[in-house]
């Protein structure tokens, strides 16, 4: 009994020793972002970060890029291991970037293949260049010597604080494409020079119709569209007040808000409702003698920054509706939630009828703080 007990364990762990699909390190690629651009004849061509490793006190790791066409991102990425002699390993990357021409051809079956993929996470970063190469932006210079793909990931996690953009991921993209009466948008980048150097900057954002770049938002816009799509305010308001003849910016952050989007069927039409509460903190005022401290004065601070907020997001409803003709906002998707008998008859042409959407907005702001001063300085210049 105890030999046979012996053969099944050593069985056992014959059977269990090892792994079937390992791969050495050595073999390996590690890929911290990658960039698509558009090829001839509808092809493209691949572009990847990589670290290459040097030894020494300390240990020297410097960001470098290697591309290669292909039919499709599959092919081009087998068409790379060829090149290199290693298999892309994209456990590690953080940032996939679409160039304007690419875009416009339409990114699906890239981002589907992303998707699909075991060896890609789906919650990599995508976005759109403007103006350049994807391959241009890998090969950008990443602010405090990290990879751009590095770089690009911390942008994105800080988002929340001062928003320029609106993050997404490969599956949020994904499920963009695949809802009802929502369309996508994507971060935009732009290379900027700082001294001397080409600086990814990511504001704005890149808008589509099905999976094709139909256009895009500044930062101001897009900074509007994240507090609507969030239902949450966040970061800096800054606007203009005329005191005493005389025109100072005043700054306040959001400490607390609610943002409420109610769609409404009035008059045979789809109405929306956009109502704005929120607290704010002052920071930077330009006035040397607003003594903000006097209910009428605060009053005029709040009423300024209520205009604001209100006259920014009229020109975000003006772009998406005028302009893009592209409900990113995601405004059928509301309508077809609470309204689904009239979502059924808009369904068809909802493009149309978007444009068409009356749009009212209500913005009240509360100033709660005034920071460590409850009146302003005296005796300032």
């Amino acid at each position: 009994m105890r030999r046979l007990a012996l053969l099944v364990i050593v069985a056992t762990t014959m059977l269990l020793s090892g792994c079937w699909d390992y791969l050495e390190l050595e073999t390996l690629s590690f890929a911290m972002g990658a960039g698509i651009d558009a090829g001839p004849d509808d092809s493209l061509v691949l572009s990847v970060e990589t670290l290459k490793v040097e030894g020494g006190q300390p240990t020297q790791m410097t960001p470098y890029v290697t591309k290669a066409p292909g039919l499709t991102m599959f092919n081009a990425l087998r068409n790379l291991t060829n090149l290199t002699g290693k298999q892309m390993f994209f456990g590690h990357s953080h940032a996939v970037v679409f160039s304007e021409e690419y875009a416009k051809r339409g990114v699906g079956n890239a981002v589907g293949f992303m998707q699909r993929d075991v060896g890609i996470r789906t919650n990599t970063w995508l976005f759109v260049v403007r103006g350049a190469s994807a391959e241009d932006v890998l090969k950008a210079d990443a602010p405090l010597g990290t990879s751009v793909g590095h770089y690009l990931d911390r942008v994105m996690q800080v988002q929340h604080r001062n928003p320029t953009s609106i993050p997404i991921q490969i599956w949020e993209f994904n499920r963009a494409l695949s809802e009802e009466g929502l369309r996508p948008v994507l971060p935009a980048i732009e290379l900027v020079e700082i001294d001397d150097s080409k600086v990814p900057m990511v504001e704005g954002c890149a808008v589509f119709k099905q999976d094709k770049l139909a256009g895009w938002l500044d930062a101001k816009d897009a900074r509007i569209l994240s507090y609507l799509r969030s239902r949450e305010v966040t970061g800096v308001i800054v606007t203009e007040l005329e005191f005493k003849g005389e025109v100072k910016r005043v700054a306040a952050e959001v400490t607390w808000s609610k943002v409420k989007l109610e769609p409404k069927w009035e008059n045979e039409e789809v109405r929306l409702d956009i109502q704005f509460n929120l607290g704010v903190d002052l920071h930077e005022i330009g006035f040397a003698d607003f003594d903000y401290s006097q209910p009428d004065l605060k009053r005029i601070l709040e009423e300024g920054l209520a205009r604001q907020l209100k006259e920014d997001t009229e020109h975000l409803m003006h772009t998406l509706q005028k302009e893009l003709e592209s409900d990113v906002l995601g405004l059928g998707n509301l309508v077809k939630k609470k309204m689904p008998s009239h979502w059924r008859k808009l369904q068809r042409d909802w493009e149309r009828e978007f444009s068409k959407v009356p749009v009212t907005v209500k913005v009240a702001v509360l100033m709660t703080e005034t920071g460590t001063l409850a009146k302003p300085l005296k005796g300032r210049l």
